[in-house]
């Protein structure tokens, strides 16, 4: 096979992949409204995330992100608290570049909630297709799934079981008012050669994320923003799994691996000495900035790297899947009580796997 005969393959595989992408519907998914009925927001995110799957599995969407539509949201002084009306949300729709708008409300009708899921054309402002479904608080995560189906034309299987509450079921997944695995954010990383294309988490998990997962908060310096801290390999491993069963997605612990080339800014991968900088101060917490405080810092609060990642250099150590010598673990990035040269991207360490008051993780997903 000739040079000119591989690149016009290589060009036509291009098209047809971007031909693709184009004949998506781009949707756009706002936050679901509730009245009368005590739902909380952990619980509200749950459902805008199983509808924005439901969605993207199908293979025919593709979700504006939610900070593109916040964004427009707030410069267009919209509300997403029950007051935005078809003909608002169309117009924050069309202004984020979407075709379609989805639009969600739990209310309380005779004792018991009421899901509406209702999708709306952004052109014409009008409702095209409209599902309701009227259920028990237990019901609600498990019906969100099989109703967004049911309004896509898709087919539907809705659950002939109702969930219990965790205390009731030490096997289930927590009850849906201690979860708000949704506010974990995840920043896609493109891949090359050896490294397939992933997601991985935005900031380390935080002790608020982890408590609302765990029912309980291991770290030794406690504040909800805080990355979790003093957690072994194996209690990330039981985080990890307990939110896969809420989220239905296959999270993990990224490998060595991963983490080395998302911290370096994958695709477009620098030489710098630390995670988005030379300069250690703009990106980390370390032993040099951090003696007066002597704990660790809210996630997200220095400059992240080129993907737009926080705190892979410092703040905490974290965990990756990766086995050393069978026994030991791989954790990277360094932390708050470390000196500069120990935050190096270039350096490692390996541990037991038992809790520390400097390590915590983040997590990541497979494309």
């Amino acid at each position: 096979m000739n040079n000119k005969l591989i690149i016009t393959l290589l060009f036509t595989l291009v098209w047809f992949s971007l031909q693709a992408q184009n004949d998506r519907l781009r949707i756009a998914i706002f936050d679901p409204t509730s009245s009368g009925t005590g739902i909380d927001e952990g619980t509200k995110l749950a459902v805008r995330e199983i509808i924005s799957s439901a969605f993207v599995n199908t293979g025919k969407y593709t979700i504006v992100e939610r900070s593109l539509l916040e964004k427009v949201m707030s410069e267009q002084m919209f509300s997403n608290s029950g007051a935005v009306d078809d003909s608002q949300a169309s117009e924050i729709g069309r202004l984020a570049g979407a075709n379609k708008i989805v639009l969600s409300v739990i209310t309380l009708a005779g004792g018991r909630n009421m899901l509406s899921i209702k999708l709306v054309d952004v052109n014409t402002a009008s409702v095209e297709r409209q599902k309701t479904q009227v259920i028990t608080s237990h019901e609600l995560l498990d019906v969100v799934e099989p109703l967004t189906l049911d309004l896509m034309g898709e087919t539907a299987v809705y659950p002939t079981a109702t969930r219990q509450p965790a205390s009731q079921n030490v096997n289930a997944a927590p009850a849906a008012t201690q979860i708000q695995s949704t506010e974990i954010e995840m920043v896609y990383v493109e891949g090359t050669g050896r490294i397939r294309s992933f997601y991985i988490g935005k900031y380390e998990i935080t002790q608020a994320q982890w408590t609302a997962i765990m029912g309980n908060n291991p770290s030794i310096a406690k504040g909800d923003r805080y990355p979790v801290e003093n957690v072994s390999w194996s209690d990330a491993q039981a985080f990890i799994t307990k939110l896969s069963q809420m989220t239905g997605r296959r999270y993990r612990l990224p490998t060595e691996s991963e983490w080395a080339y998302a911290a370096a800014g994958g695709v477009n991968r620098n030489t710098y000495r630390y995670a988005g900088s030379n300069n250690i101060d703009e990106v980390a917490w370390y032993a040099a900035n951090s003696a007066s405080h002597r704990t660790p810092f809210d996630v997200g609060a220095k400059r992240p790297n080129a993907l737009g990642i926080h705190d892979m250099t410092g703040n905490v150590w974290e965990w990756c899947q990766d086995t050393y010598k069978k026994r030991r673990h791989i954790i990277r990035g360094g932390c708050w009580n470390n000196n500069a040269s120990s935050c190096l991207l270039s350096k490692n360490r390996s541990s037991f796997g038992t809790r520390n008051g400097n390590v915590g993780f983040r997590i990541a997903l497979s494309e």
